[in-house]
């Protein structure tokens, strides 16, 4: 249909390598992709993986050890700068990103969606480009990606106290079942909304799915586009 725009939304959380993949060819294609209008949805994978059923991968060894080595090798074709920390199995399992995904959650709530790119952006980075990765339940790495982001300081420490309400955390809970409730088992996952059905996309490697069902030309993991990496 000519003129139609379908919203995608895309879950995510920042402990996921797969998700920041996804997340930047995404942001790319929003400049180019006149029909699609994509929708940031920050959520919690230990609690989709809790209400899915489904373990997470980092308690597979096998499954572990593919992960990196994926990553590893995706990363250079969508020039994202992600390399594996060497703590990064403490900071996922022991530390986790519940508390981190509720200070997204905060964000993008103060700032009605504005700042959610930069600021998720940003903690991805202070994971996936220090060795080793940085505690991201620590707030003073939240005021430091907020700070990278350009997110003013009142804005910041509105964030880190509401980040810890009943209302934001009641919203990343809401958030995240939404994606459970489309059979999301795993993050990155995608939803494209269009006037007869929902569609469910799992993977940093469905793009090019998610082009052709929306009708737009597929230029691979990173087009050309102005990036904010």
């Amino acid at each position: 249909m000519t003129g139609t725009k379908f919203p995608v939304k895309l879950f995510y959380d920042i402990i996921s390598p797969y998700s920041w993949l996804a997340f930047e060819s995404l942001c790319k294609y929003r400049g180019l992709w006149t029909k699609m209008d994509l929708i940031l949805k920050p959520c919690s994978i230990f609690l989709l993986f809790k209400e899915s059923g489904n373990p997470p991968p980092l308690f597979n060894p096998l499954k572990s050890a593919y992960i990196a080595k994926d990553c590893s090798r995706a990363q250079k074709i969508f020039k994202v700068p992600l390399t594996f920390p060497s703590n990064f199995a403490d900071l996922a399992v022991k530390k986790g990103s519940l508390k981190a995904m509720r200070f997204v959650m905060a964000i993008d709530d103060l700032t009605n969606g504005q700042s959610t790119e930069a600021i998720s952006r940003h903690l991805w980075r202070a994971v996936f480009t220090n060795e080793p990765g940085k505690d991201i339940t620590d707030v003073k790495v939240w005021l430091e990606a907020g700070e990278n982001a350009q997110i003013d300081k009142a804005t910041l420490d509105k964030a880190i106290e509401q980040s810890n309400s009943e209302t934001i955390k009641n919203k990343l809970v809401e958030q995240t079942k939404e994606a459970v409730n489309h059979g999301a088992f795993g993050l990155p996952t995608m939803i494209v909304e269009s006037p007869d059905e929902s569609r469910m996309l799992f993977g940093s490697d469905r793009i090019e799915l998610l082009a052709y069902l929306i009708g737009e030309k597929y230029q691979g993991p990173c087009p050309v586009s102005k990036s904010n990496l």
